[in-house]
């Protein structure tokens, strides 16, 4: 806030105030992604601070996202198309600088892609049961662990750790502050009414943008104006993903997991449309953060099995060959001219 000849000055929207506002805890999202907030407010309460978790999960999600191509494809080239759509994502960028919670959704998610795709399905379980405890749309992914484990036939025990027990410890656990703090039933009562508030509809907003809203950034939500930051989602990748529901079938013949990030990015889509169908038509934007690493790696995989390597090898030998005759030709000049030289001093 600024001061000038004793007139207060507010940057931003000014919200009006609200009776016993100091007292909300706003239990309609769960707490994880709130403690990673204020992990960086312990370093001091600045709003850089309140930044740091989220740039901070920014590069961890894009080595995931370089990783998980990899173990798909096992090509170089597939991981750098991959990273390049992650690390330049203009949403993802938005998110990683605002305190908000669908970064740290979005680092969850990757992880969780990440693990599936190692078949690590323990530690899959608990890591879609933290995105869930940071906002409930990081359990949108559910049901990709779900297929995945009973196509692969384990145990009926394991089973259940990994489907049921896990996930749930890794959604309770980040829990416990407040919990602790108002009480299990309490938090119990709030936690089955936010799934009203979500299934509500908040009234009209200028930036309301439903799901396939999304695909073409047709309402970007404002962050900050000067500089300008917006939750704007990538049209080249996000349409990518639709065209390829054509392509999937005989890709996944050849690359089994692709099927992994592909199934992560539909059935969230698939779980918003669900929202807006049961009367949650407020929907913004930026809740399309969690969808551009799966995105991100699918483009990767079928971007590299649709540009092969050889093309790029083929054509710098092309460019080397002719780099080289270029040179010999300017070497010829050289040694033409020279010789001109020496018989005009002759």
């Amino acid at each position: 806030m600024k001061k000038i000849d004793g007139v207060d000055i507010v940057k931003g929207f000014r919200y009006p105030d609200k009776e016993n506002i100091q007292n909300y805890l706003n239990t309609e999202h769960p707490f994880l992604g709130k403690d990673i907030i204020m992990l960086g407010m312990l370093i001091e309460d600045k709003p850089i601070f309140w930044r740091l978790p989220g740039l901070i999960e920014h590069v961890i999600i894009n080595i995931l996202v370089l990783l998980a191509t990899y173990r798909i494809a096992r090509s170089y080239l597939a991981s750098f198309i991959a990273l390049v759509f992650s690390a330049f994502d203009p949403l993802l960028y938005a998110t990683s600088l605002t305190g908000m919670l669908d970064i740290h959704v979005a680092f969850f998610t990757t992880l969780f892609m990440y693990l599936l795709i190692s078949e690590k399905y323990n530690s899959s379980g608990i890591s879609i049961g933290l995105a869930a405890a940071t906002k409930l749309n990081g359990a949108f992914s559910y049901p990709i662990i779900l297929i995945k484990t009973l196509k692969s036939k384990i145990e009926l025990k394991k089973l259940f750790t990994s489907l049921f027990l896990l996930p749930v410890t890794g959604f309770l656990i980040p829990q416990i502050p407040i919990i602790a703090s108002i009480g299990f039933f309490p938090w119990l009562s709030d936690f089955i009414g936010s799934f009203g508030w979500h299934l509500s509809y908040k009234g009209s907003h200028p930036a309301n943008s439903p799901f396939w809203e999304w695909f073409i950034s047709l309402r970007p939500f404002a962050f900050h104006y000067n500089p300008d930051i917006f939750a704007v989602t990538d049209p080249i990748l996000m349409l990518s993903m639709a065209v390829f529901i054509f392509a999937i079938p005989y890709a996944a013949i050849r690359r089994k997991k692709l099927l992994i990030p592909f199934g992560i990015f539909w059935s969230t889509i698939a779980f918003y449309g669900l929202q807006w169908l049961l009367g949650g038509k407020t929907q913004f934007s930026f809740y399309a953060t969690p969808l551009v690493p799966a995105g991100a790696v699918t483009l990767g995989v079928m971007a590299y099995d649709i540009i092969k390597w050889e093309y790029f090898e083929n054509s710098l030998r092309i460019y080397w060959e002719w780099i080289k005759e270029i040179l010999i030709w300017l070497w010829d000049k050289i040694g033409s001219f020279r010789t001109f030289l020496r018989n005009l001093r002759g």
